[in-house]
């Protein structure tokens, strides 16, 4: 599905990252089953861990441990968490690549001068490194993570830290992403959403966005951003 947005072009655009600019799941997935493997548990595999992206390191760790049978406390949350991204910050990138349409309409959002930025529940410096190594990071002005001291989506805020930082008002603004987080945060900022299919979120997950995508390539486009000289 495709079209234009209603409303005319925005002044900024925002970004999520996991299933919308980058296919991370492999590297996700194998992280954590090497996590899991450490306590003893086999391994869930890509498509299984791809449904629990989205909710930041924590939540995913949590989430794979739930599958198990395990719950976990704060305290052992807060442990498997930083063995998990030690395990993966040195492969962040091993498997990881755009997602498809990104290559190219990243450059010609970047081209068409409207100021971007990501809003990611993943940690800062992962994200940052994950985007300079796939040739993605100069074609935004700034990326907020989910470890800069405010609530992650669905909670506004990264969102909103994100629009400061480009000097952008809600009303002016989209956010792009692939997961029901993205729209609700979206709505909750008070900006449009439009939702990328192909990530790791099902079609009940698009609820609340003004368009829907069936790749990231087509959303110059649909932003009337190329034409309108912007």
């Amino acid at each position: 599905m495709s079209g234009r947005l209603a409303g005319g072009p925005p002044r900024a655009v925002l970004l999520d990252l996991d299933g919308t600019l980058v296919d991370s799941a492999l590297d996700l997935a194998e992280t954590l089953d090497d996590l899991l493997a450490e306590s003893g548990h086999p391994p869930l595999g890509r498509d299984r861990v791809a449904t629990m992206i989205g909710a930041g390191v924590a939540a995913l760790v949590q989430r794979g441990f739930a599958a198990h049978g395990v719950p976990l406390d704060e305290a052992a949350t807060a442990a498997r968490t930083s063995r998990f991204m030690e395990l993966y910050t040195p492969r962040a990138t091993r498997h990881t690549r755009p997602c498809a349409g990104v290559a190219t309409a990243l450059p010609a959002l970047a081209e068409a001068g409207v100021p971007m930025a990501v809003c990611t529940n993943k940690p800062q410096a992962v994200s940052e490194r994950i985007l300079a190594d796939l040739g993605l990071r100069g074609h935004v002005r700034a990326v907020v993570g989910g470890d800069c001291g405010l609530p992650k989506k669905p909670d506004p805020a990264i969102l909103l830290r994100a629009l400061a930082l480009l000097g952008a008002d809600p009303s002016d603004a989209v956010h792009v992403g692939d997961g029901r987080a993205d729209m609700e945060a979206a709505k909750a900022a008070g900006t449009r959403a439009i939702f990328v299919e192909g990530g790791y979120a099902g079609p009940a997950d698009r609820e609340g966005a003004a368009l829907v995508l069936s790749s990231f390539g087509d959303l110059p486009e649909a932003l009337g951003l190329l034409d309108a000289g912007r």
